[in-house]
């Protein structure tokens, strides 16, 4: 009788995976033929199962990323000032709203003791979430490792988002979107963003990446998203100069900077009550 009941419950298990993958073609269809891609390409989560999606008082705000089964890194500007109640994550759909999308409630939010936002640089833009229940884990839902050794020029990168896709018109995406580049050195970037605005600051923290011809970017909206090299979490979407202007890469949270503030603080966080 046992047998029978592991049969039956993969058979369900397989009929659900079959759903999603119809789920998952169809949202990536829509996504094509919306063409609202800017300098982008449309992203299963298939793909990026540790994309997640910050919510403020149920309306989207920022990127996340998904790392252990109750911890989301996102970056500090997204949550500053905000209190756990107010936030939730949505993950596991490549379009908002999706009916594959599940959502999880915050109980405990770890923003950067040394964080600074102004005008000229965002230094230690970096926060933790941790969820009240533990993340389910499927084929849409998966945490991403975290790097280790620095970000190296030409390094080829991917990040994705629902942020901007048309900057002239401030246009955001239902659909999750990515786009390559490639990591930028460092004196080289200090000197772009000289040239832009002599007194713009790149932190020891962050690093820069993407297409130096223009056209793609991270943008409004994609704040707090994964920046992946060969698939580990490299970088943390933080902040740019415009979005796409050419001679003007973005500017990321170093993942391998934090990488032993991550740890201590996921390690130190409160028990739950």
């Amino acid at each position: 009788m046992m047998a029978l009941k592991r049969m039956v419950l993969s058979v369900i298990i397989s009929l659900l995976d079959v759903t999603s993958s119809f789920l998952e073609a169809d949202d990536l269809q829509e996504c094509i033929n919306s063409q609202r891609v800017i300098g982008g390409y449309c992203m299963p989560i298939t793909d990026r199962p540790f994309q997640a999606l910050l919510l403020v008082d149920n309306h989207e705000k920022c990127g996340a990323v998904i790392i252990s089964e109750r911890w989301i890194i996102t970056a500090a500007h997204c949550v500053y000032g905000l209190s756990a109640k107010q936030i939730t994550v949505a993950v596991g759909s490549s379009k908002i709203g999706g009916i594959d999308q599940l959502t999880y409630a915050i109980d405990t939010v770890v923003l950067h003791e040394n964080f600074i936002s102004n005008e000229v640089t965002m230094e230690n833009d970096i926060a933790l979430l941790r969820t009240i229940n533990a993340i389910e884990y499927s084929s849409r839902v998966q945490p991403v490792p975290l790097n280790r050794v620095s970000p190296q020029p030409s390094d080829e990168t991917v990040v994705s988002g629902f942020g901007v896709t048309n900057i002239d018109k401030s246009v955001t995406s239902n659909y999750l979107m990515a786009v390559g580049g490639k990591v930028i050195e460092r004196n080289a970037c200090r000197s772009l963003l000289k040239n832009a605005e002599p007194q713009l600051v790149l932190s020891n923290g962050s690093f820069c990446a993407g297409v130096l011809n223009g056209g793609k970017d991270s943008c409004q909206g994609d704040s707090g998203g994964p920046l992946t090299i060969s698939n580990v979490l490299a970088g943390v979407v933080s902040w740019g100069f415009g979005c796409g202007q050419v001679m003007m890469p973005g500017i990321y949270t170093d993942v391998s900077y934090y990488f032993d503030w991550i740890l201590e603080n996921m390690n130190s966080a409160p028990v739950d009550e």
